[in-house]
């Protein structure tokens, strides 16, 4: 049986932080020339951590370029993390365990949703005026993406 999780949470954003960046404009130069296709893959990750004193919610995001066919590091084109931190009225209420929140489908949604929009504007002021800046991630489905990442938090529902 799961437990009764709110429908509702009021979220703030408190903090967007860019904890790395990394590119390799030569090795996407040399795969053009190649006439590859397609020239980058493009990966998410999404880590979530959370600070219930606080009512704070992290969500790392890492988005990774990388040459289709190897993710091994002297492949990786552009490589960005960014914290985002988000406050959550009484998140308490979403605790269902000392190492685990079951927000609503719609926070997760709009926690996932935000991250992936504030990545991707840090990602392009990064590669503004480079060959790869062309290459944002596209418009996502957050909660789509949500479902993917944190599938637990919409079967509560």
């Amino acid at each position: 049986m799961s437990p009764s999780i709110p429908d509702k949470a009021q979220i703030t954003v408190r903090r967007i932080k860019q904890f790395s960046f990394y590119m390799n404009e030569m090795l996407f130069a040399q795969k053009q020339s190649e006439k590859k296709e397609r020239l980058v893959k493009i990966e998410i990750a999404i880590k979530l951590s959370f600070t219930i004193e606080t009512n704070l919610v992290f969500l790392m995001c890492r988005v990774f370029y990388h040459v289709p066919e190897s993710s091994e590091q002297h492949n990786v084109i552009a490589d960005i993390q960014v914290q985002n931190v988000f406050e959550v009225s009484d998140l308490k209420q979403f605790q269902i365990n000392p190492s685990e929140i079951l927000l609503p489908p719609s926070a997760i949604s709009t926690i996932v949703g935000l991250s992936i929009s504030h990545t991707r504007a840090l990602l392009a002021n990064n590669i503004a005026g480079t060959l790869i800046q062309e290459n944002l991630i596209d418009i996502i489905d957050s909660t789509h993406l949500a479902k993917h990442f944190f599938p637990k938090m919409f079967e509560a529902n």
